[in-house]
């Protein structure tokens, strides 16, 4: 699902905003993330240190605010008409609680770093706040964590693609 969406990115946007804005909405976004703008920069062929920083940079910038307000947030809108919606997406959220019961603060930075679905910053930082964990002990994980992200992504969007292109 992931490549249809950042494949839609590519085909639908880029003629009407600069790739950098389209690679830093996909990667602040809670969807997409770092994962999605990373294949999608590969896809329009750019640099991959102009990618690496804008996905990074962006992917960061709402963790310590979704740390803080996360609970908060939820709690409002359980007493709005998506009350049914919020309750879903916090099992699903706490469905990861148990990564972190067992490897603490490792934790947060396994689901920040593992490429697999519902994994992320925006996830290990919501699970943060509703554990209410202080932003300060949260966000180094995280940080870590979005790394390992981009190490992977670029391995998996620009090294290999590229290894098995020179090999053909």
């Amino acid at each position: 699902m992931a490549n249809s969406i950042a494949q839609w990115f590519a085909d639908n946007l880029q003629q009407y905003i600069p790739v950098e804005l389209i690679l830093f909405i996909m990667s602040i976004s809670p969807i997409m993330e770092l994962r999605g703008s990373m294949i999608v920069a590969s896809i329009l062929n750019v640099n991959i240190i102009k990618s690496i920083t804008i996905c990074f940079i962006a992917n960061i910038i709402p963790v310590p605010f979704v740390i803080i307000f996360a609970n908060k947030i939820f709690q409002k809108l359980k007493n709005t008409r998506i009350k049914k919606f919020i309750i879903k997406t916090e099992q699903k959220v706490m469905s990861k609680k148990h990564i972190i019961d067992k490897y603490g603060f490792i934790g947060l930075m396994i689901i920040t770093g593992l490429i697999l679905p519902g994994m992320g910053a925006w996830t290990a930082s919501i699970i943060a706040g509703l554990l209410k964990i202080p932003p300060r002990k949260a966000f180094f994980p995280i940080f870590i964590g979005l790394i390992l992200c981009v190490v992977l992504m670029t391995f998996i969007s620009y090294i290999i693609p590229n290894l098995i292109a020179n090999s053909i």
